[in-house]
């Protein structure tokens, strides 16, 4: 027992103290989170409005969150994480409380596009934070650390909603509103007097290069965002296919609770082992190697359910897929981090989010299309297949991207070379 104990304790040691703090106020923020995942509820039975009105009005949502996550990176180079942040947070918090006098389709539609936009630009000033406060010999842990936060928070925020809304649905968009604000504050008052250090380092960067880097001529980037695409429309099957799968008679016909409870086990395991794999095994090998090993891991997770047939084994392929999880997606926001200019590190976070919002939009449309017309056998040998190309993609990017890394000769020739074509040199 003393054991466990202390494996959990170096789990959690040696986070810098900014690491900490940016994980409570998202951890605040994501425990407010209570209007999305109602609101399709709040459209139809609260205003009357009809399936095909709520769908629009979720869709105006998705792409704000696009158009939010691509704003800010922009806006994160250019201003500073600290000022994107700020003002996210309190923005958004007042914002809500005025969408909840919104009750037509039009009004809704634009005003939950542009909530989306305001809260989303966080995503990218918030990673380029942790990229700079946190120690770079536990950037991986840093950013599990975030992650823990926000599943947390997400796990937390539905749940007490769902108790207000006894009290009426408009509530929740003071709740909310209150967590923004509340986030917002805590922000400002630890960072105003910290954030300096951050906008040094970015203006040492850009003696060394010049202008901001421009992600689209960083041509490995590229090739390791267009497999993160690959592998998270593999993934997001979790959400969108695979509950279907299990309850659908062509499937395994399970209840719906039974479903519940095995996607629930993997944010049980995520919760449990995540922290404690990455302080334990992520200086062992390579950002990429771990990287690599998730997203095949994934494909294996799916191809499982075309080999044998039982609850057992349905548990293990979640296993798999939580393992695969674990070592794919903090590992490879640790590798963009480390491997972006301070100067464009708000941009290179904010393409690292957009190639998953672009992967959350072409997992339902690619998956149920595949279920609908050659069944659900032939999706997990397509995402099997998918995965392998991933992870391939990932293998030579992050090659690439390493070896650069560790030699800083060529890296500054690099950036400088970059920065002449940037100037037209």
């Amino acid at each position: 027992m003393k054991s466990i104990i202390r494996l959990y304790k170096n789990a959690f040691t040696g986070l810098s103290e900014p690491t900490w703090i940016l994980s409570a106020v998202m951890l605040i923020n994501r425990t407010g989170a209570m209007v999305i995942p109602f609101l399709s509820i709040y459209l139809v039975k609260d205003l009357g409005f009809d399936e095909g009105e709520a769908k629009w009005v979720m869709t105006a949502y998705g792409l704000g969150a696009i158009s939010g996550t691509f704003l800010g990176g922009i806006l994160t180079d250019k201003f500073g994480s600290y000022h994107v942040q700020l003002w996210s947070l309190l923005v958004t918090g007042v914002y809500f409380i005025f969408l909840s006098e919104l009750h037509t389709f039009w009004s809704l539609t634009l005003g939950v596009f542009f909530l989306s936009v305001i809260a989303d630009v966080l995503r990218p000033a918030n990673g380029a934070s942790i990229g700079h406060y946190a120690r770079k010999e536990n950037l991986t842990k840093a950013f599990s650390l975030n992650r823990l936060a926000i599943n947390l928070g997400y796990s937390i925020g539905p749940l007490v909603g769902g108790m207000l809304i006894a009290y009426g649905y408009h509530i929740l968009f003071y709740v909310d509103g209150v967590t923004c604000v509340i986030a917002g504050l805590l922000f400002g008052w630890y960072f105003k007097s910290r954030r300096r250090s951050e906008e040094k380092e970015i203006e040492e960067s850009k003696k060394i290069s010049g202008k901001s880097m421009s992600i689209l001529k960083d041509r490995p980037m590229l090739l390791f965002l267009v497999s993160n695409v690959l592998f998270g429309t593999v993934f997001f099957q979790l959400l969108f296919t695979l509950p279907l799968y299990y309850t659908l008679e062509d499937g395994y016909g399970l209840s719906e609770s039974t479903a519940g409870a095995l996607i629930g086990f993997n944010g049980v395991l995520i919760f449990i082992l995540e922290m404690v794999i990455v302080d334990q095994w992520g200086h062992k090998r390579s950002v990429g190697f771990f990287t690599v090993l998730g997203v095949l891991l994934a494909g294996i997770s799916f191809l499982m359910l075309n080999f044998y047939t039982s609850i057992a084994w349905l548990v293990i392929s979640m296993a798999t897929l939580s393992m695969a999880e674990i070592f794919a997606i903090p590992f490879a926001v640790t590798l963009v981090s480390q491997n972006s200019p301070a100067q464009s590190r708000g941009k290179y976070m904010s393409y690292y989010s957009m190639s998953f919002a672009a992967a959350r939009v072409l997992a339902p449309l690619l998956g149920l299309a595949v279920v609908d017309v050659y069944g659900f056998e032939t999706l997990w040998w397509y995402s099997g297949v998918v995965a392998l190309l991933s992870g391939t993609g990932f293998f030579y990017s992050t090659s690439i991207i390493e070896q650069r890394s560790k030699n800083p000769i060529a890296r500054v020739k690099g950036l400088v070379r970059r920065s002449k074509e940037l100037r037209g040199a």
